[in-house]
C-alpha cells in the first residue's frame, strides 16, 4: 500500500468513527428520554392505581354507611 492509500484508510476509519460517535450521542440521548418518559407513565400508574384503590375502598364502605343511615333515619 502507498501512502495516499493508507491516508485515505485512515481518513474512511476517522469518517466512520465520527458517525458511529454521533449515532451513539443519538440513540443514548434517545434512551434518557424513553427512560424518563417510562419513570413519568409508571408515576402517573401509581398515582392513579392508588386512587383507584381508594375509590374501590371508599365504595366497598358506603354501602355499609348507608345502611346505618338508613336504620338511623327511621328509628
Amino acid at each position: 500500500m502507498s501512502e495516499e492509500d493508507l491516508k485515505s484508510v485512515i481518513a474512511t476509519y476517522q469518517q466512520k468513527a465520527f458517525e458511529l460517535f454521533n449515532s451513539n450521542i443519538v440513540l443514548e440521548t434517545q434512551i434518557t428520554s424513553l427512560q424518563k418518559r417510562f419513570e413519568a407513565v409508571a408515576n402517573e400508574n401509581a398515582h392513579l392505581k392508588s386512587h383507584i384503590e381508594g375509590l374501590t375502598a371508599q365504595q366497598t364502605e358506603e354501602p355499609a354507611d348507608t345502611k346505618k343511615r338508613t336504620s338511623r333515619a327511621s328509628s
